[in-house]
């Protein structure tokens, strides 16, 4: 199983156990607009966003919408919504060190320029300051 097969099913067993039901729905940047009204007609009681490559612009867009919001894979501090995101710095600190210590030293990162998303960018330079810092 993937591991976001993991979380989507970890979450739907969670709702379940609570009495809710997990819908997912996937929309592109330009139907927000669309999706917002749609939601506040619906009977939803929440609203989990996955977020890795939506900016604030987009996030902030969801704001109209009448029920608890929780976004996961990015965070913006300025926008008044709830965040759940990685610590990408410590984390690829972490995983740099992990190699270091076992005496890997040609280290690196696959990458891929097609999508701007903030949590690529700020792993990839967390990436190239641990490498700096171990050496």
């Amino acid at each position: 199983m993937t591991p976001i097969a993991a979380y989507i099913e970890g979450m739907d067993k969670e709702a379940r156990r609570h009495g809710y039901n997990l819908e997912i729905t996937s929309i592109t940047f330009d139907q927000i607009g669309d999706f917002v009204s749609h939601f506040n007609s619906s009977s939803s009681k929440g609203l989990i966003v996955l977020g890795t490559e939506l900016n604030a612009c987009d996030i902030q867009r969801l704001e109209g919408i009448n029920v608890p919001i929780v976004v996961v894979d990015t965070s913006f501090d300025f926008i008044p919504l709830d965040f759940v995101d990685m610590n990408n710095t410590e984390a690829l600190f972490q995983i740099v060190r992990y190699f270091m210590e076992n005496n890997h030293r040609d280290i690196g990162l696959i990458w891929g320029e097609q999508v701007e998303a903030r949590n690529f960018e700020l792993r990839r330079l967390a990436f190239e300051q641990a490498l700096k810092h171990y050496g």
